[in-house]
């Protein structure tokens, strides 16, 4: 490939880069000031490829019901945990292993 043709794959490439990945936003949310549920249950909703998810500790159902569901509409549903979190946070163990067992099959 010559030099000019090179050069212009680069500035193409440089161009369309952050077009390519503008979809993933990193966010952080503070519930003492605005509701962090609706926008992450509307990702969840409106998701069709699959979902990847990761919890320190869960306690509220409404995320496990929303994955749940997603996963039996059959988008792929994948759950990291850390069970170390149990012992601190009383209810995530229930929370976190009896609604994901239908992930498991």
């Amino acid at each position: 490939m010559s030099k000019p043709r090179l050069l212009i794959s680069l500035v193409f490439a440089l161009i369309l880069l952050p077009i390519a990945t503008s979809q993933a936003q990193e966010r952080l949310c503070d519930t003492a000031f605005e509701d962090c549920r609706t926008p992450l249950w509307q990702l969840i909703d409106n998701e069709t490829q699959g979902i990847d998810v990761a919890f320190w500790f869960m306690q509220d159902p409404s995320y496990a019901s929303k994955l749940i569901n997603k996963f039996k509409a059959g988008v792929p549903v994948r759950v990291l945990v850390d069970p170390r979190a149990n012992p601190t946070y009383y209810g995530n163990e229930p929370e976190r292993s009896e609604p994901w067992q239908i992930l498991r099959a």
